[in-house]
């Protein structure tokens, strides 16, 4: 089914991404030469032709010449499309819109104190009770960067020694933009977030 879904969300891109030129190009490609072949067939049909017959082949001509028109127009307006998309994309990127990814990391008990660490400055994870204890988190990125490698500071909140931290642990978080759960999984003394 994964596998299923992944074709699908592929071949939509590449729709996305080239359709418009590719039926350009098929448009020019079928079209055109099909008219051509109808406007060939009117002369060779009739070679003396009367008034009604010379209206026939110059509808046929004037068809094939639109249609070639036609083609190139089409791969025109797609090849402007296309440049206007990247064109967009590289605005998006440089006007420091945001793209946030959301979920939540469950696994933790309420002695479980997990946090970003202050230089990440747009990572933001907070502790959610409701219908059980969680963590949410928000992770803000810029359209068409890579996702760099997470790490989330963890405390047991009943070893914390008034404002010393000494037992705190650095937890590897690897975000899947499109994955929102996932668990806390202990490993003897190691953690590490992993998406369920």
């Amino acid at each position: 089914m994964q596998v299923e879904t992944d074709l699908a969300t592929g071949m939509t891109k590449l729709a996305a991404e080239y359709g418009p030129f590719l039926f350009a190009i098929l448009f020019s490609l079928v079209v055109p030469i099909r008219a051509f072949q109808n406007f060939r067939d009117c002369t060779v049909k009739f070679p003396s032709p009367d008034a009604t017959q010379s209206c026939l082949i110059h509808q046929s001509e004037t068809y094939f010449r639109s249609t070639w028109i036609a083609g190139f127009v089409l791969i025109a307006f797609s090849v402007a499309w296309w440049l206007y998309q990247n064109y967009d994309n590289r605005v998006l990127a440089r006007h420091a819109y945001w793209i946030s990814y959301e979920g939540e990391i469950s696994g933790v008990s309420a002695d479980d104190v997990l946090n970003s660490i202050p230089t990440d400055e747009h990572i933001y994870i907070w502790a959610v009770d409701h219908p059980f204890h969680h963590y949410q988190y928000v992770v803000l990125q810029h359209p068409g960067e890579v996702i760099p490698p997470i790490s989330l500071l963890w405390l047991s909140a009943s070893k914390a020694h008034g404002n010393g931290y000494d037992n705190v642990l650095s937890v590897p978080f690897a975000l899947d933009p499109k994955k929102t759960v996932y668990a806390l999984q202990r490993n003897g003394k190691t953690m590490r977030i992993v998406s369920n």
